[in-house]
C-alpha cells in the first residue's frame, strides 16, 4: 500500500511539473520577441516590401541595375539594367514595390560624348520597361492612373498635379497648380493627400507645411492639418488613416500624429520620430514606429531605436522590442527604414551601419 501512495505521488508530481512546464513555454512563445540579422545593405536607394524582399539600386561601370534580394532565402536576381548611365536625375518606387520610374542622363556612345536624358516606368514583377515623358516629379500610382507633379509652364517655379494613364504616362490632365508642394499619396478614387507648403494656390510659405485633401475632380483643396508645422504623411493600407508628424519650431522635435480621414480627427501618439521611420501594417490595422528614449533634435537622434506598436482604431500603443543590451551591434542600431511583412508579426529594418535585420512579434504582442 505503501509503495502504491508513493507512486501515485510520485506520478501527480510529474503530470504537475510537465503541466507546469508546458504553461511555461507556452506562455514564453506566446509572449517572445525574437531579432536575427539577415543581410547586408549596400546598396543604393534599398526599399523593403512586404514580399519579403529588399528592392534596391546598384551601378558598377556606368551599369544601373535594379535588384531584389529575398530576405528569407538570400537569393538576388536583377529585375532591370541599363547602360552607359552618366547620373541619376530622378528614382521613385511604388508604395507597392511592383513599379518604379526613373530618370537617367545616359550616354549615346560609350565615350560619352553625346548626352541625352531618358525617363523610363519599370515594371518590377516582369523587368520590363517603357520610356516615358521627361520630368515626372514623386508619382503615386492608382486605380488604372498615375498622378504627379510636373514644372509649370506658366509659372516661374511653379508646379502643375497631373493625372495620366499608369500603364504609359499619357492622356495627362491637369487637376491643379501649387506652389511648393513635394509629396502626393492617393486617398481613393477622387481624392489625394497633398503636402505642401501653400497654405492657398498663389501663395507660398517655405518654412510652413500643411496637410491637405485634393479633389481630383473639382481641383478643390481643403486643409487637414492647419498649424502649418505638419509633415510627410504615410497612408494605411486600408486608407482609413494615416500617420504624419508635427515639428516643433522651437526644437525641431517631431512627434507622430494619427488621422482619421473619415472623421476627419488626428490624436497625439506621444512619439518622437520621423514619419518615414514607421510602417504600416498590411491590413492598415496597426502603425509600427521607430523611436528613441530621448529624440535631442531631427538632426542628432539618439542612437538606440525602441519599436512601438499603434492600434489604428483606439491609438493604443506599446513598446513591442527594445535594443538588445547584450548584443552591441543590436543595441546601437539606429533604424532608417522600416516595413513590416506579410504577416502582423514580421518587421524588417535597415540599420544606419546598412545592416538588415527581421524581428518577429509574439503571437500575442498587445
Amino acid at each position: 500500500m505503501l509503495d502504491e501512495s508513493i507512486k501515485k505521488k510520485f506520478l501527480i508530481i510529474m503530470v504537475t511539473f510537465i503541466f507546469i512546464t508546458s504553461i511555461s513555454l507556452l506562455i514564453f512563445f506566446l509572449f517572445k520577441t525574437s531579432i536575427k540579422k539577415t543581410g547586408e545593405a549596400q546598396m543604393i536607394l534599398p526599399k523593403l516590401n512586404v514580399s519579403g524582399d529588399i528592392l534596391y539600386l546598384s551601378e558598377e561601370k556606368g551599369t544601373l541595375g535594379v535588384y531584389k534580394t529575398s530576405i528569407m532565402n538570400g537569393k538576388n536576381s536583377k529585375l532591370w539594367e541599363i547602360n552607359n548611365i552618366v547620373d541619376i536625375k530622378n528614382f521613385y518606387w511604388s508604395n507597392d514595390g511592383k513599379k518604379a520610374v526613373i530618370e537617367v542622363l545616359k550616354s549615346k556612345n560609350i565615350d560619352q560624348q553625346s548626352i541625352e536624358d531618358k525617363a523610363f516606368q519599370i515594371n518590377l514583377e516582369d523587368g520590363s520597361s517603357i520610356e516615358i515623358p521627361l520630368g515626372i516629379i514623386a508619382p503615386d500610382w492608382g486605380n488604372g492612373t498615375v498622378a504627379y507633379f510636373k514644372l509649370s509652364s506658366k509659372i516661374e517655379g511653379g508646379l502643375e498635379i497631373v493625372e495620366a494613364s499608369s500603364k504609359d504616362f499619357k492622356d495627362e490632365k491637369k487637376i491643379t497648380s501649387t506652389n511648393g508642394s513635394d509629396k502626393l499619396k492617393w486617398i481613393d478614387d477622387s481624392n489625394i493627400l497633398l503636402y505642401t507648403n501653400a497654405q492657398k494656390e498663389e501663395s507660398f510659405m517655405p518654412d510652413r507645411l500643411f496637410i491637405k485633401n485634393l479633389n481630383v475632380k473639382s481641383g478643390e483643396l481643403s486643409n487637414i492639418t492647419s498649424s502649418g508645422h505638419s509633415a510627410d504623411a504615410s497612408l494605411s493600407p486600408d486608407k482609413k488613416h494615416f500617420i504624419y508628424e508635427e515639428i516643433d519650431p522651437k526644437t525641431s522635435i517631431p512627434t507622430l500624429y494619427l488621422a482619421d480621414l473619415t472623421t476627419k480627427k488626428t490624436r497625439n501618439l506621444g512619439i518622437n520620430t520621423l514619419t518615414n521611420k514607421t510602417a504600416w501594417s498590411s491590413d492598415g490595422s496597426a502603425l509600427f514606429a521607430a523611436a528613441p528614449d530621448n529624440f535631442t533634435s531631427e538632426n542628432n537622434p539618439d542612437e538606440k531605436d525602441n519599436i512601438w506598436k499603434v492600434d489604428a482604431q483606439t491609438g493604443k500603443k506599446k513598446v513591442v522590442y527594445k535594443p538588445d543590451e547584450s548584443n552591441r551591434e543590436i543595441n546601437s542600431f539606429n533604424i532608417t527604414s522600416l516595413s513590416t511583412g506579410n504577416n502582423k508579426r514580421t518587421i524588417h529594418l535597415i540599420s544606419n551601419s546598412a545592416t538588415i535585420f527581421t524581428i518577429t512579434l509574439p503571437i500575442i504582442s498587445f
